[in-house]
């Protein structure tokens, strides 16, 4: 029981986690002084998504269920961000 709660609390962290970084770095970039470049903004949804990928790597799992998770994260992840 104490392992289940353990994984959810890291799969929620790999999508909490991102969002979270993506919405502050809107809000501290777009709000103040809109100068910041798109570069800046791949950037940030790379390190966003980097996060999420440690959140998953972290996961009591089998090698090859957790591959496939973090495949298909990163396009999901990657679609959610910049939609």
């Amino acid at each position: 029981m104490i392992e289940m709660v353990g994984t959810i609390l890291e799969l929620s962290a790999a999508i909490v986690l991102p969002w979270a970084i993506w919405t502050l770095y809107l809000n501290q970039s777009r709000w103040p002084v809109p100068r910041f470049t798109t570069e800046w903004d791949y950037a940030v949804g790379a390190a966003a998504i980097i996060v999420g990928l440690c959140a998953l790597a972290s996961l009591k799992l089998a090698r090859a269920p957790k591959v496939l998770a973090m495949i298909t994260y990163v396009p999901v992840a990657a679609l959610a961000q910049f939609m």
